[in-house]
């Protein structure tokens, strides 16, 4: 299923007992939009961390999506 509304969205996702979602655009649109910034870690995450500083697993698992 695609939305437009999931576009720019950090969520965690778990399950409960009751009605299943029916309405995803509504469900994301309700959720805060990630801010694009040069150094993005995850919504209202303060830019405190340069690159470069990053832990080594952290720079493993970068260089592994970009390509």
């Amino acid at each position: 299923m695609q939305t437009a509304n999931a576009m720019n969205r950090t969520v965690s996702l778990f399950s409960t007992k009751g009605k299943r979602t029916q309405d995803f655009d509504a469900l994301f649109l309700s959720t805060l939009s990630d801010k694009k910034q040069n150094n993005f870690d995850g919504i209202n995450d303060p830019n405190n961390l340069p690159i470069e500083q990053e832990p080594d697993r952290v720079l493993f698992d970068l260089d592994a999506v970009r390509q």
